[in-house]
């Protein structure tokens, strides 16, 4: 990938190849140079070798490895350092012995001058992780990738980057990279990288279908994820813009986690936002209805993270997308997964995925049940009530002419049920005046005793009005 003109000089250095492969260069160096530039260049060529040795070739996946140990990015690392010792409230994390690690070792470096400019800076996690896949390591230092569109894209009227605050950033950090002999930090954490990936690649990543993605437009070859043993917390995506999306190279970063099981979604989601934000940033521009939903959707208060209509639309199509995998790769109900979205801040997810798939709308509103159960059904004729101190509620039982799949309910949710309990007693419930299904993923013991409230239940709204049922 070419470079922008941004680097910063390294002193030269003669080496043989046979040196390199045994990681031990011998250097020419003048009397005039700086001892700066010597620890510069043997913590560079630390950093680089690292990158080609053996132990960064994980057998898994060595499409993976791009400036990385396996699935970890020095870059992010490294960049994610320096907010979090700028007081970043997205890398305050310190739950895991390496978090703490990170805290002890470099707590002397929070007034260095890369650490006070990313104080000023004030940026959230997502435009530290777009700033990190925008780097290259070259023999001459630290440089931008030629293609920054995405980077600079200025979003909103927040201070994003821009080619001024990136190139001084990039040389302070090159010099908080230098003063803090960051590489052979990372070095010594190697072994935990490596177990982290083939951990992750076990328990999630090798479930992941990248080839789907191929016909919608983005090249499985180019897509990357990254996991951050400094965060705990959230997801993004990020890539470096190529001719065509086909060409870009796309991240997902995921959290650092113990059992990283349950980040099958997440991948999908974030390598889908390649996908949806330029679908959603022309229809938003050009799509009036579309604009609409959006704005509309907006909801600060359940949903803070996507607080701006322009964010929503992006979060729509990608979602759809996201839907999209999961009934084509794993068989789930499509009416499940949109009323999960209806039922969060997303009213229109059903006329959206219509426009993303160039299919018609599957008629919710009319069919929830049908479509959601998928199997015959009648609505039992009594009507149960349950009043304590906290609560009333009212009922009718629904009865089922088939075998309900409670796995598709208790994956979709993720919940954790024992599934050769006598789960599936489906309910038609009254609750605050508006009606709703429960389908009991749990014990099967229905709601009729006082603990009913902790059962373990799918609901789902039934977008009828409550006299349809009662």
């Amino acid at each position: 990938m070419l470079h922008c003109a941004v680097t910063i000089p390294l002193v030269q250095w003669q080496t043989s190849n046979e040196q390199i492969l045994c990681c031990a260069p011998t250097f020419v160096i003048g009397d005039e140079i700086k001892m700066k530039s010597i620890i510069a260049m043997c913590l560079l060529i630390m950093f680089s070798l690292a990158s080609c040795s053996s132990r960064d070739e994980l057998p898994f996946a060595p499409s993976e490895v791009n400036h990385r140990i396996g699935f970890v990015d020095k870059r992010y690392e490294l960049t994610a350092l320096v907010f979090r010792l700028a007081g970043s409230v997205d890398f305050n994390d310190a739950e895991t012995p390496f978090q703490r690690d990170l805290n002890n070792t470099f707590s002397n470096f929070r007034n260095h001058p890369a650490v006070n400019f990313a104080r000023d800076l004030g940026f959230a996690q997502d435009a530290v992780f777009r700033f990190a896949v925008h780097i290259e390591m070259t023999s001459d230092g630290f440089a931008l990738v030629e293609n920054t569109n995405f980077l600079l894209r200025q979003d909103g009227g927040a201070i994003r980057w821009t080619q001024n605050n990136a190139n001084v950033f990039l040389t302070l950090l090159y010099d908080f990279y230098i003063d803090t002999n960051f590489a052979e930090f990372f070095n010594e954490n190697i072994d935990f990288f490596t177990e982290t990936s083939e951990r992750f690649y076990m328990e999630v990543y090798r479930n992941i279908n990248k080839e789907w993605f191929a016909p919608h437009g983005l090249n499985p070859e180019n897509m990357r994820t990254v996991i951050s043993p400094s965060a705990s917390r959230m997801g993004y995506a990020a890539w470096v813009e190529g001719e065509t999306m086909y060409e870009s190279m796309v991240y997902a970063k995921l959290p650092y986690l113990e059992d990283f099981n349950g980040l099958h979604r997440l991948i999908v989601h974030e390598y889908a936002h390649a996908l949806g934000n330029p679908i959603a940033d022309v229809w938003y521009a050009e799509n009036d209805e579309f604009r609409r939903w959006a704005t509309t959707s907006v909801d600060p208060a359940r949903n803070p993270g996507h607080a701006r209509s322009d964010i929503m639309a992006g979060e729509y199509v990608t979602r759809a997308f996201e839907i999209l995998y999961f009934v084509e790769n794993h068989n789930a109900n499509l009416a499940i997964e949109l009323l999960n979205e209806i039922q969060f801040t997303f009213p229109y997810m059903e006329e959206v995925f219509a426009m993303v798939t160039h299919t018609e709308i599957i008629n919710l509103r009319e069919n929830v049940m049908e479509l959601v159960l998928e199997v015959p059904f009648e609505i039992d004729d009594a009507i149960h009530t349950l009043d304590t101190d906290d609560i009333f509620v009212r009922w009718r039982i629904v009865k089922l002419h088939g075998e309900l799949q409670i796995e598709q309910f208790a994956l979709t949710l993720f919940a954790s049920v024992d599934l050769t309990s006598q789960a599936g007693e489906v309910i038609v419930i009254d609750m605050n005046g508006e009606p709703y299904m429960w389908i009991d993923i749990g014990s099967g013991e229905g709601i009729g005793g006082r603990d009913a409230s902790f059962r373990k239940y799918s609901v789902f709204p039934l977008l009828l009005t409550l006299e349809f049922f009662f």
